[in-house]
């Protein structure tokens, strides 16, 4: 976890409450050097939301420039090209 990160995720604005808390999730199990690859399980288990919403608000968080969705096998891409951040390293979710 990246405190950075989580803080980073809180302050953006202009999402919907559930695609802000799929993001937190996400950030909150990023780290330095490895990214975040969870299968889809694990985001839809930590934001107690279906698979199908999941889906929703990574497209949403996508559609923002703030992730970049589902890789191979129904993982959610991770990718850190910013400083220490989830997704502020502009697309965290390659």
């Amino acid at each position: 976890m990246i405190e950075l990160a989580t803080g980073w995720a809180i302050l953006q604005r202009g999402l919907h409450p559930a695609a802000k808390l799929v993001l937190w999730h996400l950030c909150d199990r990023h780290t330095l050097g490895s990214g975040c690859f969870p299968s889809q399980d694990q985001p839809t288990a930590d934001a107690e939301i279906s698979r199908a919403s999941l889906n929703t608000h990574l497209r949403k968080l996508e559609d923002a420039g703030l992730s970049a969705g589902i890789g191979a096998r129904n993982r959610v891409r991770s990718s850190a090209s910013r400083p220490a951040t989830c997704s502020a390293s502009r697309a965290i979710f390659r």
